[in-house]
């Protein structure tokens, strides 16, 4: 599961962990599939199989409707407070996202 840090006011860090989410669905990496689960700031967990990524909103096709029969939603990237995967996926495969291993001093590898 992957949660980005939170620091400064809670507008402030609304809008940069938005422009974090941003940052990993606009470079979703391609050997992973797109299906998940969405957990927002309201604790609300949302089974996606598919999304697409504009400006600070996502689109996601859920995997079944919910209560109401809702089969997609649009959700502003901000109150994205996780993102799991139903998947395994390989630590290399997200390297194309930013991330990146430490090496055993806890330096951030080049």
């Amino acid at each position: 599961m992957m949660t980005p840090p939170h620091s400064g006011s809670n507008s402030e860090s609304s809008r940069l962990a938005g422009g974090r989410w941003g940052d990993l669905f606009s470079r979703w990496p391609s050997g992973v599939s797109k299906r998940g689960i969405l957990v927002t700031l309201f604790g609300e967990q949302i089974p996606f199989s598919g999304f697409l990524f504009r400006d600070e909103i996502l689109f996601v096709e859920r995997t079944t409707p919910d209560q109401l029969g809702g089969r997609a939603l649009l959700l502003p990237l901000d109150q994205i407070a996780a993102v799991k995967f139903l998947d395994v996926v390989k630590t290399k495969s997200l390297e194309v996202c930013g991330f990146r291993q430490s090496d055993s001093t806890g330096a951030s590898s080049p």
